[in-house]
């Protein structure tokens, strides 16, 4: 299940983000943000659920 995380940004160039803070090495991202738009619902429900 994905969810939602903040994340720092630093330099922008080319299209690509720097990520400064927020995600560690051992994360699974989602690469198509279209996935985290249509599953939105889902993990709001998900999330209630805890």
């Amino acid at each position: 299940m994905f969810k939602p995380i903040g994340v720092r940004v630093g330099q922008r160039a080319d299209g690509l983000l720097e990520i400064v803070s927020g995600l560690k090495v051992s994360d699974v991202i989602a690469a198509n943000a279209q996935f985290l738009v249509d599953s939105e619902s889902f993990i709001r429900i998900a999330d209630t659920n805890r």
